[in-house]
Order: structure tokens, then C-alpha cells, then sequence
């Protein structure tokens, strides 16, 4: 189901195994207060409020002319306007602290929206020139700081630590999304077991459409069985389950994501089981490959 596949992508991609650098902490109040009011001034008027973006002035005197040429009015409200649709407005932003990133200096805001049950991270960067030269994102908050192509690790985690009513719900929304394909017999998905980004896309409907094409694959779902469980500790739990289908000679594998407070982000076929835990892109394209598809 491409479209699913597509918008959970967006969620995931990223989280691999990865080595950390060293960044340096800035003591806030070293910072100017002209600094200070440019960052949180951009704040305001392009991430909390997309009504204020056309109020922002940007002139070489406060950015770079890289960042002007990238970030048009119409690019920062288009950003604005997709933050929103899928995790809600804004509620609170805090700037937690500063980071000196090589000749960067990047600010640091814990940021709660209406529809995400979790906080994230927006971060503001300034040039060696004090100039605006960047905007980053994380899907998470950490108090530890990760750069750009940096996230926390993945661990394999005990099962028995698993909660078996977790596993009984995973089970039950396993086997309804790709065992029966019939709308009166899906999983449904909603508020209080799903996050509002996943929602958005029609889940219910996109679900039953992997389904049919699943089955017509791969055939009938036929064995069942509860492997793996992994975590970041911050933002997501993955669970792993080794299935067969019935036109497939070897098992398969189910895989579930969800965040870490176990409302589920996505739900996923990979038409080979691999012992080795791989992220789901690389999963995704060996399985692919080795089945000649």
C-alpha cells in the first residue's frame, strides 16, 4: 500500500545505528538578548502561529541568503501548515539551551502540540555571523542532545519485560489487518490507540487495501508467532512477529511500530524473516531482492 508505506517513511526514516560527536553546552545567559529575541521571534511567527508568517521580515541583516532563498514565505507556511494538520497546534514551546555545533550555534526548544501526546523538538540555528541559517526538527524530545543524522540507539529489549496485554492487543490488530480482509472484520484503529499523524491518511481504509493485496501475494496468513521487541527509550517501541503465509516457502514478518506510550504509528509486511534486526527500509528492499521481485 504505497500511500501508507510513503507517510510512515516520513516517521521512521533516520534510525539507524549511528555514532555520536561531541557538542559543547552554552551558557544561556551568555547569550545577547538580540540573539535570543531573533530566535524566539522566528519561533513565533513561523512554527506556533502560521497566520504571522507573512510578518516576519528576513533581510541580510538577520539571515543568510541561503536560508532567504530556501525558506520563502510560502515554504515556511506550507512547513507551518503540515506540523499542524498532523500533530496539532502548538501549545507550549521552552527554550531548554543552546548548542555550539562547529561554527553553529543551534537553540533548542521543547515544543508540546494539541495532538501528540509526547513532546518534540524545534530547533532554531544561527551562524558564526549571528545570522538565522537553519531550522531542524526531531519527532522527539531527549535532554540528550543527538545532531541532525544522530538518534537513539535501538535495543533489543527482554520480552518478559513486554506487557501481555500490549502483545494480545498487537495480536488482535495483526492477525485482523491481514488475515480476514473484510471491513466489518478490521482492526479499528482510532484516537486511543493511534496517533493522530497515522489517522489522518484514512488508516481504516488504507489498512484494508494492504490487506487484499497482501493476501493476493503472499496468500493466506497461516502460523503466527511473537519474537522481538525493541526500543529507543524515548520515542518508539517495534515488535516483531515471525508469520507464514501460504504462498511464501519461508516465514515472513509482521512488524508493528508504535510510540513509546504504545499508540501505533504503523503496521508493516516484510515478505522475508530475517534473524538479524534490520531497519524497515533495508528489510524492505533485502526482502525484496531476495525474492527476485
Amino acid at each position: 500500500m504505497k500511500i501508507f508505506n510513503y507517510a510512515f517513511l516520513i516517521v521512521i526514516i533516520g534510525f539507524g545505528q549511528i555514532s555520536f560527536a561531541q557538542h559543547s553546552k552554552i551558557d544561556l545567559s551568555s547569550v545577547s538578548e538580540e540573539n535570543k529575541t531573533l530566535v524566539q521571534e522566528f519561533m513565533n511567527k513561523t512554527l506556533v502561529d502560521c497566520n504571522t508568517i507573512e510578518t516576519l521580515k528576513l533581510t541580510s541583516r538577520n539571515s543568510t541568503s541561503r536560508f532567504r532563498k530556501f525558506f520563502t514565505e510560502d515554504r515556511l507556511l506550507e512547513r507551518c501548515n503540515w506540523y499542524a494538520d498532523r500533530y496539532g497546534a502548538i501549545e507550549t514551546t521552552e527554550l531548554i539551551e543552546a548548542i555550539q555545533d562547529e561554527d553553529f550555534t543551534i537553540f533548542r526548544f521543547k515544543v508540546k502540540r494539541s495532538k501528540a501526546e509526547w513532546y518534540t523538538e524545534m530547533r532554531v540555528v544561527l551562524d558564526e555571523r549571528e545570522k538565522l541559517a537553519g531550522i531542524r526538527t526531531k519527532d522527539y524530545w531527549s535532554d540528550t542532545f543527538y545532531s541532525r543524522k544522530e538518534n537513539p540507539t535501538i535495543k533489543k529489549i527482554d520480552t518478559s519485560q513486554v506487557d501481555k496485554a500490549i502483545l494480545e492487543l498487537n495480536r488482535s490488530f495483526a492477525l485482523k489487518t491481514y488475515q480476514t480482509c473484510e471491513s466489518s472484520q478490521m482492526f479499528v484503529v482510532n484516537e486511543t490507540n493511534a496517533i493522530h499523524r497515522s489517522l489522518r491518511n484514512d488508516w481504516n481504509k488504507n489498512l484494508l487495501i494492504e490487506c487484499d493485496s497482501i493476501k493476493r501475494k503472499n496468500g493466506a496468513l497461516s502460523d503466527f508467532k511473537f519474537v522481538e521487541f525493541y526500543s529507543d527509550s524515548i520515542s518508539r517501541h517495534i515488535y516483531r512477529y515471525k508469520v507464514q503465509f501460504d504462498k511464501l516457502i519461508k516465514p515472513s514478518e509482521i512488524r508493528v511500530y508504535a510510540k513509546h506510550n504504545d499508540k501505533y504509528m504503523g503496521i508493516f509486511v516484510i515478505d522475508v524473516w530475517y534473524d538479524k534486526y534490520y531497519e524497515f527500509d533495508k528489510a524492505k528492499s533485502r526482502a525484496l531482492n531476495d525474492l527476485g521481485r
